[in-house]
Formats: C-alpha cells, structure tokens, sequence
C-alpha cells in the first residue's frame, strides 16, 4: 500500500469512509474535510513537473488495452461491465479483496483468463474521476499516465493512478505540486485526441488560485491540451461532470443529452452547446456534428428539477476498442437511445447494462469505468465523406496516419455493393509524412449508387489497423447523389511561346461544369504582368521585355457560383532578343501576306496543326477552323475584319505559337 499521511488516516478512521458505498457527489462530512485535504500535500507519487517532449491526450474511441475499475460497490453493475469488456482486452480490477470478486465473477460465468487484480485498497467506485490519464509521447510513442489532484477527499483513490502506473509499468506525471496544482476529475475532461479539451467551468471554480489562462498552459504543458472549452455548470447536475450530459463520439461529432424544451438543465445544455459551436472547430476546421439523445425521465416521468427524480443520463457510457457500454434503466426509452448509437457508431457492439442501482449516487457505466490506452498506438484519423461533400472533395480520401515507426503501407477499402472489398492503394503526401490520400475510383458509378469503405495501414514493425476500429463490420459509405453540385474543373489553354512585347491571348473556354452551370473565370499570376480581362474567358496581356528566354505561370480557376475549380496551369515562354520576323523565323510555319486585306495564308512546313484561329487583342476569338489533314497550306477569310492588329494562333500537339497579323 503507499504512503498516506497519517493526518488523513487517523481523520478517514474517524469518518468511517473506507469501505462505505460513497457517493459520486462529497458527502456533508467530506465538505468538513475538504479544507484540510488541499492544504496538506501528499508525498507525489510520479514526476511532478511537465514532461520536455511533445505530449498528446488521447481520446477515448482510439484503440486501447483494456479497462480499469475499483471493486467498491455496485458488484451487479461491475459484473456486467467486465462480463463485456474482457473480449476487447483486459479487465484490471483495483481491490485489497481480490477473492471477493473472483468468486462473484466466475459464479456469473467469466471467464479470468483476461482479468488483473490490482491489490490495493480503495474508497470508492468512481473510478473515472481519480484513474489515470491517458497521454503520449510525440503523439503515438511512449504511454504515459497524467494524475491530477482529486476533488474528493478520499487518500486511497488518490494513490489508485500510481498503482496502475507500476502495474503497467507506465511513467506518471501528475499535477498536484505547486504551481501546476490542479483539482479535477475525469468526468469532467474529453479530449478530441488531436488537442482539444472539453471540460465545465468546475474545474476552473476547484483551482481558484491559478488564472484560466494558467489552467490552460498546465494542461498543455503536461497532456497536449492546445484549446479548451470551458462551458457553464449545470443547475440541477450536482456534480457538474461533463459526461452526464455529452460524449465525444469520434474527432467531430458530439453526442449531446436533450431534455423537453425548458425542462431541467435543458436551457443551460443548449447555451452550452451553442457555445461550442460557435467559438470551435473540429480538428478538421469544420463545425462539429452535433447527435441529440434524450435526457430520460425516471419511471415516474419525473427530470432532476424535482426534488425526487435522479440524474438519469445516456451519455455516461464507456467506448472500449468496438464496444460501447450503455447505462440503461429499464424505461422504454432505453432501446431508441442504444439505437441512436448503434446509428451514429456503425459496427460497434452497443450493450446496455442497467445503471439504476448506481444512478442515484450521481453515476453510471462512465463513472465507475477507465480506459487504457495501448502501449504502440497506429493512429488513423480520417473526416468520412458525405454525400453532400464528397463530390466537392472529388471523392479524395484522406487520412493522418502515424505510428513511431513510420507507416509502411495504407490502403482504402472500398466497394459498392455487397460484394468484397477492393484495396485501393494510398500514397505519403511528398509534404507530409503522416497524410496520405486515395481518390476514389466511383465517379463513373450510376446515381444512387452506394459506396462504402474503411482505411487499413501497416507500421514498419508490423502493427496493423483500421478505421473505424470496427471494419470491417463498420465501414463509411456516401451516396453518388445527381442532385449533389459537383466542382467545375479550368482548362488555361495550350502553353505558349511568344516575343518580347507582343500581346499573348488566353482561351479558358474549355473549361467545363459537370452540372452544365454558367461559369465565371478568374486568371491570375505572381509574374510582373496585368492581365486586360482577368474575369473573362478569353484574357490578354503584353509580354514584358526578358533578359533572358523566360517561362512565366499563368492560373486560371473557374467557378459555377458555388463552388471553385482547383486552379489549372499554363506556361508562357517569352523569348528574348527576338524581333517579330526573327520569332516568325524560329516558327514552324509563316504567314503572308502581313499585312493582309481579305485573306492571309497560313504554310506549314513540318508539324500539322490541330487548330488555327484569329483573336482581337482583348482576347475575343474572332475566327476558329480546324485545318483539313494532309493540307500545307491553310487560308482564313479576313474580309469582314476592320483595321488593325489580330494575333493568329496555331494549336499544335505540343503547344500554342502565335503570330501578330496587320489588316488593313
């Protein structure tokens, strides 16, 4: 057993605590003692100054080892909980009576084959609110445990993250050791995985003596936290746990309690959630998706703002690997709210496990349950396409991969229908070693067709894993819509070589919509040019004078009033020294007569052209033809044009070559 200030020995005798049934919330008598417990600095137990690495929160969907519970009370409830939990890994039981729980759970047929006793003693159930944290070394490295100060003054809980820590064998940090003291709970902390924190306002309220913005810098320094949402405690939850009334479901989406409008905390909840959405983003800069679960009435109809009605949540539920433990208690609303997660969670094995013996103590299935994080995590995180997006990101998947030994290998698995999935190789963004992308091969697919797939990824040691965890039983799947817009795609044209000085035309008039929108056009540059019609189709711009044969950029995006084209390119070469017949002397054809009154010839001596035409020098096509094969020379009507200066341009397979014509 550690060490435990004989102060709070001889004051916890004298309460009687230890192995009382404690409530989730402090008891009348805990209150009293409170005041001497923050005071009085127990012996730490881990390092208690932030680690010099980078550090990462992990959230609770990634993959994990196993479970963590206190064997207090409640041995229905715990049974049921380690009666799921020890087929997604293992089931570490805290107790100083081991034998006693052995016997209950082999008398309900579980097998202890993936069960560790951990023999210390406990005050308490909740172990949620004083387990351990889990954190990593630059991202997915080293496991750590971060502890922080209890906000219960119960000794044998607060030691509880240090025995795991040795049991594990895992380093812990803790912040209990001025000036990064934090009073917390784990009921009160979600994190996204990617350094966001969610946590109510109790948190700041219990560590009065350091600023939010101290707060703030503690948890960054210690677990990664870069931004933080602090919402307002609830009226009627006396506990102000975050998880009594919302759950982080994945990277974007929140799972959030709704009570009839006006009743209960429902007021506070709906501020609270326009809160988030309005000031965060997900990790993937977009607002979070929010799913809405009732906030149950007890058997008698009755919500928390009557004196006799308990807390009853759906939200307080576990995620362990492909299993989510949901607090039931026996209402007809229990089947639609595991329905709503069966729904937003596909794949997963969503169990519920009556809570009403644990609920009016201010807990459920959440409360008295902790993750553990695995040892050599192969993080994937990947924002699913959608039906009303995926045809804007042009069925593009893309995923951040990273493991610490590099990924080896990714794929896409996709189909679309019922038959196997098909492995679509990904590739390493050449900017970014832990993005990688696949483009899916659908859009030629019928309306309405459905397409599902996962993303699979290999370490170089070897290690494996899939996203969703529970793929492929769970898998994402979009719908190729016909009403869905879908982005138009620029065509700049042909590059081109042109003189010094001489105005060169621009067509984007192959440019298309695959929705047949009208478009408007935008062409732009980092060259030192001015375009004369950069919002037209047709652009002109005089070359600059060059020291030197010089190849400048052009970018053309197109757009049908909604969405934008990804910019297309083209390449103008501006030859120097070269005057207008020396220019025309390089060109693999000639023009004359120039200047020229109702015709002008066009000879070809080598390549054959694809296309000739006479532009005005706002870059209006005013004339087009396609040259008949096999013919070297070629004649353009000029008689309707007035005076003054064209540019004939000959598309050939290799580029654009223009030339300036003189009518008279």
């Amino acid at each position: 057993m550690r060490n435990i200030s004989i102060v709070f020995v001889f004051l916890f005798i004298g309460l009687a605590t230890f192995g009382q049934d404690l409530p989730q919330h402090m008891t009348e008598q805990e209150k009293k003692l409170m005041p001497v417990y923050l005071e009085r600095d127990l012996t730490p137990k881990g390092i208690t100054t932030p680690p010099d690495f980078p550090v990462r929160a992990a959230a609770e969907w990634e993959e994990m080892q196993g479970v963590v519970i206190s064997w207090q009370s409640y041995p229905s409830v715990l049974t049921e909980i380690v009666r799921h939990s020890v087929d997604e890994g293992r089931v570490y039981i805290v107790t100083n009576y081991p034998s006693s729980a052995q016997s209950t759970l082999t008398s309900a047929g579980i097998s202890l084959d993936s069960v560790v006793f951990i023999n210390e003693p406990t005050n308490s159930v909740w172990i949620r609110d004083f387990g351990p944290n889990n954190v990593y070394a630059h991202n997915t490295d080293s496991l750590l445990f971060v502890d922080w100060k209890y906000n219960r003054p119960r000794p044998y809980d607060d030691v509880v993250p240090a025995a795991v820590a040795e049991e594990l064998g895992v380093t812990l940090y803790e912040n209990t050791q001025d000036p990064y003291r934090i009073v917390g709970t784990g009921g009160n902390f979600m994190s996204d995985g990617f350094g966001m924190g969610f946590s109510s306002r109790l948190l700041l309220n219990e560590t009065p003596w350091l600023t939010e913005q101290e707060v703030k810098e503690v948890f960054r320094q210690f677990i990664g936290i870069d931004e933080y949402a602090f919402m307002e405690t609830l009226p009627y939850d006396g506990i102000h746990h975050i998880d009594m009334h919302m759950k982080l479901l994945d990277e974007e989406t929140l799972l959030v309690g709704q009570y009839p409008e006006g009743v209960a905390d429902g007021p506070q909840i709906e501020e609270n959630l326009q809160y988030v959405l309005d000031n965060f983003q997900s990790v993937f800069g977009t607002p979070f998706k929010v799913v809405r679960i009732p906030m149950p009435a007890d058997e008698n109809g009755n919500y928390p703002d009557s004196y006799y009605a308990d807390y009853l949540t759906y939200t307080n539920a576990l995620i362990l690997n492909k299993l989510v433990l949901v607090p039931t208690y026996g209402l007809a609303s229990d089947e639609p709210a595991l329905d709503i997660y069966r729904e937003a969670m596909p794949g997963y094995n969503v169990v519920g496990i009556n809570s009403s013996a644990t609920i009016p103590a201010s807990g459920a299935i959440h409360c008295i349950s902790h993750e553990l994080g695995a040892y050599e995590p192969l993080l994937i995180s990947h924002q699913a396409l959608t039906t009303t997006d995926v045809a804007n990101r042009n069925y593009m998947v893309t995923a951040y991969l990273e493991h610490k030994t590099e990924i080896a290998d990714a794929q896409v698995m996709y189909r679309t229908g019922n038959e196997e999935f098909i492995p679509l190789q990904m590739t390493n963004d050449q900017d970014s070693s832990t993005l990688w992308h696949a483009q899916l091969p659908v859009n030629n697919q019928p309306k309405s067709t459905t397409v599902e797939y996962y993303i699979k990824a290999a370490a170089e040691n070897g290690k494996q894993q899939v996203r969703p965890i529970t793929a492929p039983e769970g898998f994402w799947s979009f719908t190729i819509d016909e009403n869905v817009n879908m982005p138009p795609s620029a065509n700049a044209g042909a590059d081109q070589t042109v003189a010094e000085e001489s105005v060169v035309a621009l067509d984007a008039s192959n440019s298309t919509d695959p929705n047949a929108d009208e478009l408007t056009y935008n062409w732009f540059t980092d060259a030192d040019i001015t375009f004369s019609n950069p919002a037209e189709a047709q652009a002109t711009f005089e070359a600059p004078q060059v020291a030197a044969d010089t190849t400048i950029q052009l970018y053309l995006t197109v757009s049908d009033g909604q969405l934008t084209s990804e910019p297309d390119t083209v390449s103008v070469t501006i030859l120097d020294g070269n005057s207008i017949h020396q220019l025309e002397k390089a060109l693999s054809w000639n023009l004359y007569p120039n200047p020229a009154t109702n015709s002008v010839y066009l000879a070809f001596t080598s390549e054959e052209p694809q296309m000739v035409r006479i532009v005005n020098t706002n870059g209006a096509t005013l004339l087009q033809e396609v040259p008949q094969g096999g013919r070297g020379i070629f004649q353009l009507n000029t008689e309707s044009f007035v005076s003054g200066l064209y540019l004939v341009q000959v598309v050939f397979e290799h580029g654009v070559e223009t030339q300036r014509l003189i009518v008279k």
